[in-house]
């Protein structure tokens, strides 16, 4: 799947046109982040009905024939040009933009989701390369390694090698369900250069997440963000994803491919100290797949219910009052986990006194 930055380079300025209701539009799509936006002049406005947020999704062509989606687009701006002979200017910005819109299903829904994120190779840090040294090499290892170099087609063969890279074949890491969807880790690899000289391998794992039923992009996007948090929450700093990819139940390649200008992309490793390391990553493995499948599993089934927490707590409490009640949900919430099967060391007296001072320290910055 092509990562946000590739779409950016790919897509930056590109011609697009479309036509909706008998409206037909030109202009330009402009990929760069949260500054996205779609520049289209028309015969009349483009982009109705809203839905109730007042957002429309909108179909358009590029250049290369490749299908586009606006998903959940609003107008920014609308200029009206002439007055007999009327042209439309129609400042654009998505939500969400689909390259290859035409792989999804009919009704727009996706059957699956796949995304990349950055770091995720720490959660799974397996041999996908092995280094052999050639050092003392037998006459058959050399000869099996000369059959390999297809020696006629080379006018000479300098053949003393010293190293061997392995790179083994990709495949599945790990796979469970959860409700009405099938989560799993690929492994696999991307390489760069492959010239006279210069050639750069990196293995780089990849989230699918499969539905039963197909849902809609906002749903999809959803569940990615959901597990997302799994991830960021082990690695205790924000993990960005940096590539989507969807498609149908059948797999079917190439898969349509999603650019988020909202989404913040870090890709720098180590950029500050006390970063998140590879070391840190528990269960990660190969013998540990197992155990972090279960661990993934339980987390996830228990989404539900801390939506259900964040809203009763955040959303309707918070905003409007401090109190103990609050706190004691809070600690109620944490204390029903299963994972957390020993009692406190702190007594009730001590508990009380924190309860009460973070409180009254609520109460004291509403004001």
């Amino acid at each position: 799947m092509e990562s946000f930055a590739e779409l950016e380079d790919r897509y930056r300025l590109t011609p697009v046109q479309g036509e909706k209701d008998g409206a037909i539009a030109s202009g330009v799509l402009t990929l760069d982040r949260e500054k996205t936006t779609v520049v289209l002049t028309c015969t009349k406005p483009v982009g109705y009905p809203y839905d109730r947020n007042g957002w429309f999704d909108l179909h358009l062509k590029g250049s290369n024939g490749v299908s586009i989606l606006l998903h959940n687009a609003l107008h920014t701006q609308s200029i009206t040009h002439g007055m007999k002979d009327r042209q439309f200017e129609e400042h654009i910005f998505p939500n969400a933009i689909v390259f290859g819109a035409d792989k999804l299903a009919k009704d727009g829904r996706l059957g699956s989701i796949s995304f990349c994120l950055n770091k995720l190779r720490y959660f799974f840090w397996y041999e996908h390369f092995e280094w052999q040294s050639l050092y003392k090499a037998t006459p058959q290892q050399l000869a099996s390694l000369r059959r390999l170099r297809r020696d006629q087609e080379r006018r000479y063969d300098f053949f003393h090698p010293l190293e061997l890279y392995v790179i083994h074949q990709p495949h599945r890491v790990l796979r469970f369900k959860v409700g009405d969807s099938t989560y799993e880790i690929f492994s696999g690899y991307s390489s760069k250069g492959g010239g006279w000289s210069d050639l750069n391998l990196k293995a780089e794992p990849s989230a699918r997440i499969t539905f039963d039923t197909p849902v809609s992009i906002d749903d999809a996007v959803n569940r990615i963000w959901t597990w997302k948090r799994f991830f960021s929450q082990v690695a205790m700093q924000t993990l960005s994803v940096e590539a989507i990819s969807a498609g149908t139940r059948r797999r079917r390649y190439p898969e349509a491919t999603l650019y988020l200008p909202y989404a913040r992309v870090n890709s720098q490793e180590n950029s500050y100290p006390g970063d998140f390391h590879p070391g840190d990553a528990p269960l990660n493995r190969w013998r540990d797949r197992g155990a972090l499948a279960e661990v993934m599993q339980r987390w996830l089934s228990k989404e539900e219910r801390r939506r259900q927490f964040r809203i009763s707590v955040v959303v309707e409490n918070m905003r409007t009052r401090a109190s103990i009640t609050d706190i004691v949900t809070l600690c109620s919430a944490i204390e029903g986990l299963s994972e957390l099967n020993e009692k406190t060391a702190l007594s009730d007296a001590q508990i009380e006194v924190i309860v009460c001072g973070a409180a009254a320290t609520s109460c004291g910055s509403n004001r």
